[in-house]
């Protein structure tokens, strides 16, 4: 399969077709974007922002390279400013000349992707319903490089820093990239950030999205941070202007967004809470751990999950059927936190539909 021909959340013309059912207004719980929808300064500062677009930006993104400095602490000379972090997944098999990689399942579809496209070969680890370490150590012995979702999509389990610092440090010929796209949506991340941490390991590599946390997917902004040496290397090999202007200016925007974060991590906390304590009485639904800005559930109802998501489509929520993640082909589906009014539409829908039995 084609990395475009995936299927991925956000596609409700498909669904509505899939379904055999007209298509109508509804709300989108298939993508984990940040509820808020961007930051309100950007929509203020737009026409600044276009004026962006008929000069070049500077060739290395430097108001990305600033925001990532003030925000993760790291040197200009460990970071690589990325068209999205979804670039740096692509880059890093090749770059690093992989043969072999490790990856967990089930993980973000595009980890698998970017291997295969680079020729690389891919082995498998389950890591659900619960991490299994027992043979981990043999595995890591076999491969060059290990992806590691760090809150993972669609499950939102999060591999503990020490623990992948571990790791790292009992396997120093293995390049651990660890992916903390959702990262931001913890009011706490200490546990969990390895962003300082690729000064002191040269096998370590993170990677940052500021697309999923400012809800702006079309401008295309992350970065990734690791071994000094050579991400200045990558820098070498790899064309100026990757950072387009307008994603350069919105990013230096978005370093006085520490309000429009807190308000995120607020409304995520409260509304994962509200999800968990609503649903948990109802028969055939199992919410897996986490606390980002999603949730994975198990569907062991009699009515096939096929079912389930055709009614809820019907009803107005398109949830994300997660069959097509590699180890979990059983019931799994994911859905969003969104505004709290939303939540309560969903929850009303599971709850009424579980009244009906």
């Amino acid at each position: 399969m084609k990395p475009w021909e995936h299927r991925h959340g956000g596609q409700g013309d498909q669904a509505f077709a899939g379904f055999g059912l007209e298509p109508r207004p509804y709300l989108d719980f298939s993508v984990n974007l940040n509820p808020l929808g961007p930051p309100p300064a950007l929509a203020q500062a737009w026409p600044e922002l276009l004026r962006a677009a008929t000069r070049y930006p500077s060739p290395q993104g430097h108001k990305l390279t600033q925001y990532a400095q003030q925000t993760w602490g790291v040197a200009p000379t460990r970071l690589l400013p990325l068209n999205g972090s979804i670039e740096g997944i692509y880059l890093l098999p090749a770059l690093l000349n992989w043969k072999r990689v490790l990856i967990f399942e089930p993980s973000f579809f595009d980890y698998r992707a970017a291997c295969e496209a680079a020729g690389v070969e891919v082995l498998t680890w389950p890591n659900w319903p619960e991490p299994r370490l027992e043979g981990l150590a043999e595995q890591y012995q076999q491969v060059d490089g290990v992806f590691i979702g760090s809150p993972n999509n669609p499950t939102g389990q999060v591999t503990a820093k020490e623990q992948v610092l571990a790791w790292a440090r009992e396997f120093p010929q293995v390049d651990f990239v660890v992916d903390h796209a959702f990262l931001p949506f913890l009011s706490h991340t200490e546990p969990w950030d390895l962003s300082l941490e690729v000064e002191r390991h040269t096998n370590l590599w993170v990677l940052h999205s500021l697309t999923k946390i400012f809800a702006l997917p079309g401008l295309r902004l992350g970065a990734l941070l690791g071994p000094e040496g050579k991400i200045e290397s990558f820098k070498a090999r790899l064309p100026p202007w990757r950072v387009n202007g307008l994603a350069e200016e919105a990013a230096g925007l978005l370093l006085s967004q520490g309000e429009y974060l807190k308000r995120t991590q607020g409304i995520i906390a409260q509304e994962q809470n509200r999800f968990r304590a609503e649903l948990a009485p109802l028969k055939g639904l199992k919410l897996a751990s986490g606390q980002v800005n999603f949730l994975f559930a198990q569907w062991s109802d009699a009515t096939p999950l096929e079912v389930l998501l055709k009614q809820a489509l019907a009803a107005g929520f398109l949830l994300r059927d997660c069959r097509n993640f590699q180890g979990l082909s059983q019931n799994g589906f994911r859905f969003a936190v969104r505004m709290p009014a939303e939540n309560q539409a969903l929850i009303q829908f599971f709850k009424k539909r579980e009244g009906k039995k």
